[in-house]
């Protein structure tokens, strides 16, 4: 009897885990509402919709504030489609530093990644394990975003080897910061000596 009840708890727990390959095959709408600051009168809606290796992000706050991102994580060039209605078409150049603003394209990245954050991660119901709940569409939404244009991988459907959480869901450390740390009290000295400019690479 023991024995089987393990074997039961075990084949529940494979069940409850999404995998990469189903992340990005799943099909779904996703929407959450939350009061908007500053007083709470008003709500903030966010909805992706998945459909194939399409998803479409909308937020709309105070009932006239909307965005609307398009991103198809299996189709390259890498880009963005911004905007509703026309759309504006914003193409990776390379790779975006933490909170880099100096471009479009990096700009809109880092606005749907905070969206989804904010909005989906913190607010979405369920466990991000199961892939019917609001929370698991809003996590695997993040993660293919963040594979297709933060690492700038184009997706494939019939890859089975594809790996989202593994190479995606770790700390985003800003490489500048670890290139530029003195590595001796020598390196420090001259450290402080130096001017402080902003730097942007790509």
């Amino acid at each position: 009897m023991k024995i089987i009840l393990i074997m039961f708890l075990m084949s529940s727990t494979v069940l409850a885990t999404v995998d990469d390959f189903e992340c990005l095959s799943e099909d779904f709408i996703s929407t959450v509402k939350h009061k908007a600051k500053p007083f709470g009168l008003f709500e903030t809606l966010f909805t992706i919709s998945k459909q194939g290796c399409v998803l479409t992000i909308d937020q709309e706050k105070y009932k006239f504030l909307k965005n609307r991102w398009v991103v198809d994580v299996c189709r390259g060039p890498i880009h963005i489609k911004q905007g509703i209605g026309a759309f504006d078409i914003l193409k990776r150049e390379g790779v975006c530093p933490v909170a880099d603003l100096s471009s479009e394209y990096c700009e809109s990245l880092n606005k749907i990644l905070t969206s989804i954050q904010d909005n989906g991660l913190i607010f979405a119901e369920g466990e991000k394990e199961n892939l019917k709940s609001g929370h698991g569409q809003m996590y695997c939404s993040f993660l293919l975003v963040k594979k297709y244009l933060q690492e700038g991988i184009v997706l494939n459907k019939n890859d089975n080897s594809l790996k989202l959480v593994i190479e995606i869901d770790k700390p985003y450390i800003k490489q500048k910061q670890v290139d530029d740390a003195p590595k001796t009290l020598e390196g420090m000295e001259e450290k402080k000596n130096e001017s402080i400019e902003p730097s942007v690479s790509f």
